[in-house]
């Protein structure tokens, strides 16, 4: 089981090699759990980002983007495989199912450019993932897990900042 984890910048497998294993940053099997987690960033051969090798395997509530596939051919650099995936977003073209979407790395994130992955405030992340049974209470910055109608889809929440008006 992986929860509010940050999966960045990991490089493996050969460089335009070839062969049929599926090397990549994350590869899931039986029954694994993946929640909450942003996978980014990352590159690998056949898939840069996750790999779900079982039916059982639901990844969940994840930010799948900016992982580049360097096989033979680039054809899945965010996931590939079967398995569950729920409330999950990629920059991929196409979303991976009907209870996903897509859009960029620069909408999603409070400042990709330099390494803040906190979702953007009122971006596409916020308040879009999926409360479940044995949900941690905090995100990966110890902060509250869920401000707001539902959980953001990431390993951070986005912290809504209060606005004070003072009438005179």
């Amino acid at each position: 089981r992986l929860e509010n984890c940050l999966i960045r910048d990991n490089r493996s497998g050969v460089e335009g090699g070839t062969g049929s294993d599926k090397t990549s940053t994350v590869c899931a099997q039986s029954t694994a759990s993946i929640a909450n987690c942003t996978i980014i960033g990352n590159r690998a051969r056949n898939c840069g980002g996750v790999f779900v090798n079982a039916a059982g395997v639901t990844v969940r509530n994840c930010v799948i983007s900016g992982n580049v596939d360097v096989g033979a051919t680039a054809d899945n650099p965010n996931w590939t495989g079967s398995g569950t995936f729920l409330s999950c977003a990629t920059d991929d073209a196409t979303a991976i199912n009907e209870n996903c979407f897509t859009g960029s790395a620069a909408e999603f994130f409070k400042d990709y450019v330099n390494g803040d992955y906190t979702p953007m405030s009122g971006g596409p992340l916020v308040n879009k993932g999926m409360d479940y049974e044995g949900m941690a209470s905090v995100d990966l910055a110890g902060k509250p897990r869920k401000v707001g109608k539902r959980i953001d889809i990431g390993c951070y929440e986005s912290q809504s900042t209060p606005i004070l008006i003072i009438v005179r």
